[in-house]
């Protein structure tokens, strides 16, 4: 099983939205859900009614979450249409563990989230000598543990863990991006490994949360593919445009390059088709710029319905 971890960004939901159904039916992917933005409820909500998710209640980034020291913001309360997603029959409860939480939080959570559980460790808790709360998770028979690149080992059933890594190199810059590099195999390497069943990733938005940017210099669009025969490696092939005062332009230099490269990933392996490709080549062709933001849409929509397909 395939664990994206997403924030719930305007585009990462309607991503989820659009294809919820394809998720479902193939079902052998659960995405986790960060939310950070207040317009995500309502598409969550939508998609919850389709396809089993798991949603934090205790979000690290974006307004929901605590004040860091020094910070400067209002930590936003959790609004009333949260209600209908955390709720939602289909919604399992996430709670986060880093450096410091205490089993105290661990009890709390198990007390207010009696259905479906899963813990997202991101930092091993016993780091600074603090209340080791994992005894407590273990106890609460979680439907799923989520570790983030080896934060610590798994005391719990391996049925239940989940290999949480970050498949994305992030580039501070588009131009810095590489025209293809190695993404992941964990789809694969998963099918015989000891310790964990399933495996997670963050997508093509990678773990470093960023709350947006400005004017870029160049575009870029990430596409992931298999080179070969299932299961194969997948690699991710990153299409910079050159610099261009218009960003339409930019948007479509670097779409006619992924288009024109779709004969030589479809040669590769017939699961590049997904259902994103059509879409591609109808925009390519019609130069009609849809948004940055719809492009990210589509990209993760591609990556999430090829995944549904190798392992």
């Amino acid at each position: 099983m395939y664990f994206p971890l997403l924030r719930g960004k305007r585009f990462e939901g309607l991503a989820i939205k659009a294809i919820a159904t394809d998720l479902a039916a193939a079902g052998n992917v659960v995405p986790i859900i960060e939310p950070v933005a207040g317009e995500t409820w309502i598409r969550l909500k939508v998609a919850l009614d389709d396809l089993p998710m798991a949603v934090i209640t205790n979000p690290k980034v974006g307004p929901y979450s605590e004040l860091k020291k020094l910070e400067k913001r209002i930590q936003q309360p959790m609004p009333l249409k949260a209600a209908g997603v955390y709720g939602h029959p289909n919604v399992i409860w996430a709670l986060v563990i880093n450096e410091g939480t205490l089993s105290s939080e661990v009890a709390v959570f198990n007390a207010l989230c009696p259905g479906r559980r899963m813990f997202v460790v991101m930092a091993s808790p016993t780091a600074h000598g603090v209340d080791d709360p994992i005894p407590a998770v273990v106890r609460s028979n979680p439907e799923y543990f989520v570790i983030n690149h080896h934060a610590l080992v798994p005391t719990t059933a391996r049925s239940v863990t989940v290999d949480l890594q970050d498949a994305f190199l992030a580039q501070d810059e588009n131009v810095s991006y590489p025209p293809d590099e190695f993404y992941s195999n964990r789809h694969a390497t998963i099918r015989t490994d000891a310790t964990f069943e399933h495996f997670g990733d963050y997508s093509i938005v990678g773990k470093k949360f960023r709350k947006g940017g400005g004017k870029a210099n160049n575009v870029a669009l990430h596409h992931v593919y298999t080179i070969g025969p299932n299961p194969s490696d997948l690699r991710i092939k990153h299409y910079v445009s050159a610099n261009d005062p218009s960003e339409a332009t930019m948007w479509h230099d670097a779409l006619t390059q992924l288009v024109n490269d779709l004969p030589s990933l479809r040669a590769l392996s017939p699961l590049n088709d997904t259902a994103v490709i059509p879409t591609y080549i109808a925009m390519q062709k019609s130069g009609d710029y849809p948004g940055l933001g719809k492009m990210k849409e589509w990209g993760i929509r591609h990556q999430l319905l090829l995944m549904t397909v190798v392992q």
